[in-house]
């Protein structure tokens, strides 16, 4: 009697479980260079080519915390505020660095996970991880909302990262 309740469960969760794999694996690679060319544009400044990952309507929002300890959450800002700031011109370079990509994708979404860490001018300003969701359209991924944590000590950068 348990063996057969068991083997019943099993059948049912077994669908379940195995929901989306496979489809993963496929744009997983797809994925990653959009995020990859996310970074290589903005490293280069050129706002065109960061608009193109991002859909017309994509929203951006960081999390931190204060000195005091209050925790803080952005007001959800458009991309075209970061298409402005790069477009108008960078007067050090930008560069932002990921590891630990963690990425999941079923049909026509996708979420991409990440540790990070920004230099500005050569110099390390923050660190923290950054989470995307992104959507299939016409055969293309974009990312369509980004979140950023961002701390300003304790950063722990794997040696092959580091500037």
């Amino acid at each position: 009697m348990t063996i057969r309740l068991m083997l019943s469960v099993l059948v049912f969760l077994l669908p379940v479980a195995t929901m989306g794999q496979g489809k993963n694996t496929g744009d997983q690679t797809a994925i990653e260079d959009v995020i990859k060319e996310l970074f290589a544009a903005y490293r280069a400044g050129d706002s065109s080519r960061v608009a193109a990952v991002f859909t017309r309507d994509a929203m951006i929002r960081s999390l931190y915390t204060k000195a005091e300890g209050e925790n803080v959450i952005t007001e959800a800002k458009p991309i075209d505020v970061l298409l402005d700031y790069i477009g108008g011109g960078l007067a050090e370079e930008h560069d932002e660095r990921i590891w630990d990509i963690q990425v999941n994708a079923d049909d026509q979404l996708a979420t991409v996970w990440a540790r990070y860490v920004f230099y500005l001018g050569g110099k390390l300003t923050h660190c923290g991880t950054e989470t995307f969701l992104l959507r299939k359209q016409n055969n293309k991924w974009q990312i369509f909302f980004l979140a950023d944590t961002r701390q300003t000590s304790g950063c722990k950068v794997p040696a092959e990262v580091k500037k």
